[in-house]
């Protein structure tokens, strides 16, 4: 008790030096604008002129020397007021403030005479490069999401930025770091899971003002993250009602490629089972004949045991069951227990809805913001669920106390639930990208191995997996002067995450069909036949498909609470220097709540469902803080930015692992803690400096270098500091991985140097290389105790280098076209330090340490583009009707081959990885929009066609499954890769009328990824 009241005495002396400490901070979610005000006749400045946000009560007046500067600025398009005594006022309009920019406005001013009098309003000059910035980053507006073909998903827009990728879980990674290392926040808030480390990233597309995606060596004021972040302003209450509502509907069509996968065209499910015919059948593949496992019902039904009183000794021997009394009805009963299930006849159905302005009777000091986003998404098979479903919800309430001092709450909520292959909120199937999960893949093949009864009663993914975000963060803002404000935020976050089997396990109540002599119920995970009054699971009539068994299911009940407090403040001593420095600091409180729930099948004398629960709880309590400094140096061709950060966490000494173990009565002995990091040497108090600075150099108004370094720590996931993987094997307990709460925080160096150009005012041209040094990185090594007893525990002895390059071209608007293109090239090599077993046992202590070899994985080069074709005006009424405001994008992705492994001979693997090449992945996407204005409202329509080309991929991730389906396929990865050398083909290949029938008897054609699917949206905005 005196040890915690010690540690928590010093975590508050550590936070109170802080907050003395620090004296000025900077929040990255709004913009600057910069410049001066000069006489246009002298040259001289004008001291006191005064420059306004047309609309907003944002504004500065101008020094001696004519200079200004407006901090704290929304991003957004603005309408600039520039006004002096005896000078003609000027508005400048599409001012354009971006996230953490610095934008230069300079105005020339007339003086009032009776030739010019009045005012002028002008458009503002389009930046050419972005001459502060010293990282690579890419800018999403709102207008740039209206316009791609793609879903309705903030992830999708993301996932095409330069250097970023989204994989087969949805989530997204960038520049081949994992998906926890990428950190995000909307409004300055950040969204990470405690848990996992994975951002949340389900929210109102049309609540987003601007996304910013950086991918370089971000400045010191982000932590937690180590290759990338990626900001989200939504957009600001306003003083008028406005709003808008978005509805998209995708066709209802089949989502995979070949025929309906229960129907009679697929010869997996039915085709050879159906015939009645005495003779065995059999097929030319590759040159060879390969008979089939099954002769026919008549010849399969003599040679079966019609004695029914010695059905149980055959179902306890694993052998065939001869149900029925003939060979017609033993058919009957194969079909009932193998029933199709229908496809969904639903479409997918994506809504988003936004409504702002004042709130009555509060003289507009008072404004909301709401908005709501729903998705469904129908899965290609009927899993536990049909579907995967979505939705969330954010606001804000902006109270302008006065004009220096504003408070404002932010809310968001957000669900997400779906099918699952396992427990944990990143094992969500998303249906857009299931097809290229292996996971998900052997689920629907574990039916051609005979171990599952996945398509015919969706045990397949039946785990129901949900995941709930609430967040709520109250800000006060002041503005101290022109030059400097500052903010303050606190914040709360509950995550629960729920993965469960909401059906009930059996039903034996009601007896659906009588053939024959058998009785059949509608047990939903395990048909079972009833004969008299005994039940039997077991295989199916052929033993091809197991029946029965143990219907374990793994369960995660764990949840978790945050509390934040951060303060940013930033000031511009003058006009080189911007002094940012900020503190962060969270406590959070989660509570793990996770095991496995067993459902045994015996039989004693009746059919006997025994419940068997091996659990773990655990309270989890740990604290972060955080500190930087920085400063923003600009000078006329050189922009620097410096800053350090501090990252620190503390953990209360956590109680070791507790389970519930119904199979050994609790955890195994204390061995489990005498290998290296042991938890007796744990260090509860982890603290880290960071160094990070960037430059960039405007080498003219078109071009500019940049360079930034910078070192990157993140804590490790809670699931690695505390989350121990348990399965039992009912005899005795089978703890197969263990936490490890003293792991040092993850750590990455990174460089990167870049070049940006305007070419001709037709393009901007971004090149960047790019090199990050990873160590500390958290790997998992195996562990033999004196006992014998195997596991493994989570060490950071882990390393990656990671080399790069982007390529990122920008067309802005030219008459009738814009665009942009982007190319990504990069290699990745990993590996452990130390060794990957460890070994107690005196008979291993010859053979106890294998060192770890480095793998580096060839390139996978990408290239994604995307054209929209803007209508022309049209001086003719009706031709301008009819193509004003039509806009047309395509959206064009290529990904070179992937490399795999491949030889006859396993051990030439070994010496010669990544020796073969995939057919290279390339898909065409088109969105057709069309906006018709009705008075001060307008309706947008629109219509996409994804995979325009209806392009087949086979993906190379599956290719395993060639031998796990051998039996039943009759056809091998071997088989395969022969028959593509003998036809000259590449791996991948799948138009070739002979790989084409080799793979529908798979049914690989399944995994061919998503055919052309069509949507249709309308918009309606006020």
């Amino acid at each position: 008790m005196y040890k915690k009241c010690t540690n928590l005495f010093r975590l508050l002396q550590i936070f109170t030096f802080l907050l003395l400490l620090i004296t000025t901070t900077f929040a990255g979610i709004t913009g600057k604008l910069s410049g001066t005000i000069t006489d246009s006749k002298t040259g001289e400045a004008i001291p006191g002129a005064n420059i306004m946000l047309d609309g907003t009560t944002i504004g500065a007046a101008t020094d001696f020397e004519g200079f200004y500067t407006i901090l704290n600025i929304p991003p957004g398009e603005y309408k600039v007021k520039i006004s002096s005594i005896g000078f003609r006022t000027e508005y400048i309009e599409q001012v354009i403030i971006s996230i953490d920019r610095t934008t230069k406005l300079n105005v020339l001013l007339s003086d009032i005479s009776l030739e010019l009098e009045g005012e002028v309003v002008v458009v503002a000059d389009r930046e050419k490069i972005k001459t502060d910035v010293s990282f690579a980053q890419t800018s999403i507006t709102t207008k740039d999401m209206a316009t791609l073909p793609v879903s309705p998903d903030v992830r999708e827009v993301i996932a095409f930025a330069p250097g970023v990728y989204r994989n087969d879980k949805g989530q997204i990674e960038i520049r081949g770091g994992q998906m926890d290392e990428v950190g995000i926040y909307v409004d300055d808030i950040s969204m990470q899971n405690a848990r996992t480390g994975v951002g949340v990233l389900n929210m109102p597309q049309g609540a987003i003002q601007e996304i910013q995606v950086i991918r370089g060596g971000f400045n010191a004021e982000y932590g937690q993250a180590q290759s990338g972040i990626i900001n989200i302003v939504t957009k600001q209450s306003l003083t008028n009602y406005t709003g808008s509502i978005n509805i998209n509907v995708g066709a209802i069509q089949q989502k995979h490629f070949g025929p309906n996968i229960f129907s009679a065209e697929n010869y997996y499910h039915v085709g050879r089972f159906l015939s009645m015919d005495s003779v065995y059948k059999s097929m030319p593949w590759t040159g060879e004949e390969k008979s089939l496992l099954f002769q026919g019902w008549d010849n399969w039904w003599a040679d079966s045991t019609i004695d029914k009183n010695d059905t149980y000794n055959k179902l306890r021997e694993g052998e065939p069951l001869p149900y029925g009394t003939n060979a017609e009805e033993a058919l009957e009963i194969w079909k009932y227990r193998h029933r199709s299930q229908e496809y969904s006849d639903e479409p997918d159905l994506n809504i988003d809805a936004t409504l702002t302005g004042p709130v009555p009777f509060t003289s507009n000091k008072l404004s909301f913001f709401v908005a709501g986003h729903y998705n469904r998404s129908i899965y290609p098979f009927r899993f536990y669920r049909k579907d995967y479903s979505e939705y969330s919800g954010t606001w804000k309430l902006n109270y302008n106390i006065n004009k220096n001092n504003r408070l404002s709450y932010h809310g968001l909520l957000s669900n997400q639930e779906g099918a699952a292959s396992n427990a944990g909120s990143t094992n969500l199937a998303d249906p857009r990208h299931w097809v290229s999960s292996a996971i998900v893949a052997g689920q629907i093949f574990g039916a051609a191995s005979g171990n599952s009864t996945g398509m015919y009663n969706a045990q397949s993914l039946t785990k129901m997996n949900s995941l709930d975000v609430i967040n709520h963060a109250l800000k006060y803002n002041n503005v101290i002067s022109t030059n400097s404000f500052f903010e303050v935020v606190f914040s709360y976050n509950k995550t629960k995450e729920n993965t469960e089997i909401d059906l009930p396990f059996r039903d034996l109540s009601d007896i659906v069909k009588v053939i024959g002599g058998d009785s059949l119920d509608n047990a939903p995970y395990f048909p079972t036949i009833r004969v008299g009054d005994k039940f039997f699971g077991g295989a199916d009539i052929l033993g091809k498909h197991g029946m029965g068994g143990t219907a374990n299911q793994d369960y995660d009940y764990t949840s978790s609470e945050s509390f934040t407090f951060k303060a940013d403040y930033t000031n511009q001593l003058d006009k080189v220097h911007m002094i940012k420095t900020g503190i962060w600091f969270l406590r959070n409180r989660m509570k793990l709540d996770y095991g496995r729930k067993d459902l045994i099948h015996t039989y004693k004398g009746e059919l006997v469902d025994e419940l068997k629960k091996s659990w773990l709880e655990r309270d989890i309590t740990y604290y972060e803080f955080a500190a930087y400094f920085q400063d923003k140096i600009e000078f006329e061709g050189l922009v620097f930015n410096a800053g350090i950060r501090m990252d620190g966490s503390f953990n209360e000494e956590p109680d070791l692992p507790i389970f519930n173990d119904a199979y050994a009565g609790g955890l195994i002995e204390d061995t489990l803690y005498s290998f290296p990091d042991s938890v007796s040497s744990r260090n509860n108090w982890k603290i880290y400096i960071s160094p990070r600075i960037g430059v960039a150099h405007p080498i003219s108004e078109n071009s500019k270098l940049f360079f930034n370094y910078g070192y990157f720590y993140q804590r490790p996931t809670i699931t690695q500091l505390f989350y121990d993987s348990y399965r039992p094997n009912y005899s005795s307990s089978s703890l197969r991985r263990i936490s490890n709460s003293n792991l040092d925080f993850r750590k990455v160096i990174q460089y990167e140097l870049g070049f940006e150009q305007m070419v001709e005012n037709w393009f901007r041209i971004t090149i960047s290389g790019y090199y990050r040094d990873i160590t500390n990185e958290i790997a998992s090594t195996e562990l033999t105790d004196r006992t014998s007893y195997v596991y493994s525990r989570y060490f950071a002895n882990g390393f990656a280098n990671v080399r790069g390059f982007e390529i990122d071209i920008r067309v802005p608007r030219h008459w009738i076209f814009s665009g942009w293109a982007n190319f990504d090239y990069r290699t990745k090599t990993s590996g452990a330090y130390g060794y990957d077993r460890y070994s107690e046992l005196p008979s291993e202590l010859d053979r106890e340490e294998r060192e770890a070899r480095p793998i580096t994985t060839r390139a996978t080069p990408t290239l994604r583009a995307n054209l929209v074709i803007h209508s022309p005006e049209f001086e003719n009424n009706v031709l301008h009707a009819i193509f004003s405001k039509l806009n047309v994008s395509l959206l064009y992705q290529w990904e070179s081959g992937e490399w795999i492994t491949w030889n006859e001979n396993p051990q030439i693997n070994k010496t010669n990885p990544f020796n073969l090449k995939w057919k290279d992945f390339s898909r065409l996407d088109l969105r057709i929009m069309k906006t018709i204005d009705v008075g001060s409202s307008e309706i947008t329509f629109s219509f996409d066609i994804r995979n325009l080309l209806n392009t087949r991929y086979f993906n190379p991730g599956l290719i395993g499954f060639l031998s796990t389906a051998k039996n039943y396929t009759r056809f091998t990865d071997r088989d395969y890769f022969r028959t593509i050398k003998k036809l000259g083909l590449t791996p991948g290949d799948v138009e070739h009328p002979e790989i084409t029938n080799i793979l529908e008897q798979g049914p690989y054609w399944i995994f061919y990824g998503e055919p052309l699917q069509m949507w249709f949206g309308v918009e309606y905005a006020f």
